[in-house]
């Protein structure tokens, strides 16, 4: 049997803030006969300990766990990507890999989505849940490209709605629904799609073709020469930026292949901004502190460098209530 072969349809999940309480009310109904395996991407922080697998099954009838490298995707079982492990497929196997940050996340929705469209083409659905920023929107069009189906939950009654808004920005998915429709037409589809025997044998043999140096191409996505470099720098490694097109969204990557999209470029940004406004106040209140020592070990310029650490103090004050200022968004 090849890997593939045991897989039926495969189904990408992608979510973020108030992923566990929407993913736990989709995988309730799913059908216990679902012939398909479910990925899951979720945002979580990189130490923490993952409960979702035990909480999935819990929810629902099927299945839940972290899948191990190399493990082949089996119908009728969820897959969860470990904390900071990217999940992506590599000729019909799923892999686990510490490549760089897309979107800013490890695991990435991007990653899991685009390399499950290379291998598994129109047999992938794809479903984008509720989060805060645009990681799942490229995967999502990548889905489409390939010709497989999306969903995207209504971002209306998201917990979160700038995952689903980022994705409708960018494509119309073949579906958006409310979270309680999700799981239903999951099963819907999965059924219809059963039994296209002759086209799940071409998309096997593309799987091959298109996906079978996966775990590489996606470990360094590194800037290509048609790339346009931007003159800006990466946030997370300090590498020049190139800007290029993926599946008609618009990416910014460094030669490593950390990725933004540009919602999360700018959040990125914002934080580095912020970093360096307390890096001035830090220095500015350490200038004022050692003005004061200087002024009690020369007594004869005291009044010189106590005005100097207050002018310091000052200029930290004004930083500091410039930061309290900004919008928490």
């Amino acid at each position: 049997m090849t890997p593939e072969a045991d897989t039926g349809d495969v189904v990408v999940i992608g979510a973020s803030f108030g992923g566990v309480e929407a993913l736990q009310r989709l995988v309730a109904a799913l059908d216990p006969h679902l012939k398909a395996a479910v990925l899951v991407c979720l945002h979580v922080w990189a130490r923490a300990e993952s409960f979702l697998p035990h909480l999935l099954a819990r929810a629902g009838s099927l299945p839940a766990h972290h899948p191990r490298d190399g493990d082949i995707p089996r119908q009728g079982n969820i897959y969860i990507a470990p904390p900071d492990l990217h999940l992506l497929i590599e000729n019909g196997r799923m892999r686990l890999a510490r490549g760089p940050k897309e979107n800013r996340h490890r695991p990435s929705v991007d990653v899991l989505f685009r390399t499950a469209a290379q291998c598994y083409r129109s047999r992938v659905i794809g479903v984008l849940l509720t989060g805060y920023g645009a990681d799942g929107a490229a995967g999502l069009a990548a889905i489409e490209r390939h010709h497989g189906l999306t969903i995207v939950q209504d971002p209306g009654e998201s917990r979160a709605p700038e995952m689903p808004e980022s994705a409708l920005r960018l494509l119309k998915p073949d579906y958006q629904l409310s979270l309680a429709e999700i799981g239903p037409a999951l099963n819907t589809l999965v059924r219809k799609s059963a039994g296209k025997q002759a086209a799940r044998r071409d998309n096997v043999r593309g799987c091959a073709e298109e996906n079978g140096d996966a775990m590489a191409n996606e470990v360094d996505r590194s800037y290509s020469h048609r790339d346009s470099p931007t003159g800006f720098i990466c946030p997370d490694c300090g590498g020049a930026l190139w800007e290029r097109d993926e599946d008609g969204a618009k990416k910014f990557r460094c030669r490593i292949g950390h990725a933004y999209s540009p919602e999360s470029l700018l959040d990125a940004e914002s934080e580095s901004v912020e970093s360096a406004l307390w890096s001035a106040v830090r220095s500015l209140e350490e200038s004022a502190a050692i003005a004061r020592r200087v002024a009690q070990l020369v007594p004869g310029g005291a009044s010189e460098f106590e005005q100097k650490a207050e002018q310091r103090q000052r200029e930290a004050e004004v930083i500091r209530k410039l930061i309290a200022r900004q919008s928490p968004s």
